[in-house]
């Protein structure tokens, strides 16, 4: 599986070792990079999602907790990726 990380920090880069060990194909793209912009559109496009800023970095206390719980019920779990919810911007 294809996998884009955004964000090189703890919890990233974290991810971004272990994945690999799995059988996955993992890209890592961090704040700040001109590239990661470009490329996090470019795969949120071909996968069917709309990048969007979520605020603070205070807030990636909740996302980092809803991702690896969507993580525990997709691939831990065996529920596939048909369980994921679908963020609506408004």
């Amino acid at each position: 599986m294809k996998i884009a990380v955004i964000g090189n920090g703890n919890a990233g880069s974290g991810l971004a070792a272990v994945l690999p060990e799995a059988g996955h194909d993992v890209g890592v793209y961090g704040r700040g990079d001109d590239l990661a912009r470009e490329r996090v559109k470019r795969l949120a496009g071909e996968i069917g999602l709309v990048p969007f800023d979520a605020g603070p970095l205070k807030n990636a206390r909740y996302l980092e907790s809803m991702g690896f719980t969507n993580i525990q019920f997709g691939d831990l779990l065996g529920h596939g990726d048909e369980n994921a919810p679908q963020w609506l911007a408004t």
